[in-house]
């Protein structure tokens, strides 16, 4: 028993010899140049204020975005022909929505047709088809006196080519706006028959009918 005690005595012993003899190390205190630094940033140059047309256009996208059926206000034909197809009646009533909504509103239906037949027969046809959007616009809710026809015959070609596409965006009654138009351009975005005619005539067509109607 007494062996034991003075074995555990000696194992203290030396224990605490151990840590007295390990050196506490010191704190050290970072340094200014170690210190982190903040980023600093260049202020951000102003962008140049927008042009009046660059406004114009920007404010006509997000129009057509807005009300893609009230921008498209073009109805294509079929080769002499006055029926108007099932598919325009969704542009047809956007466009009799916003006259019954805009009573001081006016539209002027121009009837177009492609270069074959007479100057005659052509305008008489141009006719038909104008009088056709037109009995559709008054039974979606535009009132007659809003309306007004005219007919150029083939006289007023968007496409001058002597081909089928150009004969298919030429068979057309355009819906213009004389008074009061939506976002102030008379006419809108020619809606194509996407299986006869590309994207670059599209494009070409649009081009041409906003430099004519706004101005651009």
């Amino acid at each position: 028993m007494k062996r034991t005690c003075v074995l555990v005595a000696g194992l203290s012993l030396l224990a605490l010899a151990g840590c007295a003899s390990q050196k506490t190390r010191p704190s050290v205190a970072p340094s200014a140049s170690s210190s982190t630094t903040p980023l600093s940033f260049a202020p951000r140059s102003k962008p140049a204020p927008l042009t009046a047309a660059q406004k114009r256009a920007l404010a006509l996208a997000r129009w057509i975005k807005a009300h893609p059926l009230l921008a498209h206000r073009n109805v294509y034909f079929d080769f002499n022909r006055a029926y108007v197809h099932g598919r325009y009646e969704p542009l047809l009533r956007a466009q009799a929505k916003y006259l019954f909504a805009h009573r001081s509103a006016r539209v002027l239906l121009e009837g177009n047709c492609d270069a074959r037949g007479t100057v005659g027969y052509n305008l008489a046809l141009g006719e038909r088809r104008a009088h056709a959007v037109a009995h559709l616009l008054e039974m979606l809710g535009a009132s007659p006196s809003q309306i007004s026809i005219v007919s150029y015959g083939k006289e007023r070609p968007i496409a001058n080519g002597n081909n089928p596409k150009d004969w298919t965006v030429n068979r057309r009654v355009d819906i213009v706006y004389t008074s009061h138009a939506p976002f102030g351009c008379t006419v809108g975005i020619p809606h194509s028959l996407a299986s006869q005619v590309s994207a670059s005539w599209s494009a070409r067509i649009h081009k041409r009918l906003m430099r004519r109607s706004c101005g651009q």
